[in-house]
């Protein structure tokens, strides 16, 4: 991997950490870590799904459909890094998934 890959990588990390410590009101450090870029860049798909299971009550219908098709969409990156995503698939894929996600965050 090289040192741009690296980078992009993080910053996506960081950026799902920023959506993260909003929805569960916390900073990076809380809920033991696991909201931190650190703790997401090796698993996304894990943390976002996290994030959607505790918004999935609040939502309607329509929206749990969406988180639902969500899951089922991306669960082939359950096991996946950022970077394994980019370099596998392309930035162009997981920058789908990552709109995707802050859509149903809102």
């Amino acid at each position: 991997m090289d040192i741009q890959m690296g980078f992009k990588s993080q910053q996506y990390a960081i950026d799902i950490e920023h959506k993260l410590c909003n929805i569960f009101n916390c900073d990076r450090g809380g809920i033991g870590g696991m909201v931190n870029s650190d703790f997401i860049r090796p698993m996304p798909y894990g943390t976002m799904v996290a994030a959607l299971m505790f918004l999935y009550k609040e939502k309607d219908s329509v929206a749990q459909s969406k988180i639902e098709k969500f899951i089922n969409d991306y669960q082939f990156y359950s096991n996946k890094r950022i970077d394994e995503i980019i370099e596998d698939q392309g930035e162009k894929e997981f920058k789908e998934m990552m709109n995707k996600f802050k859509e149903l965050i809102k």
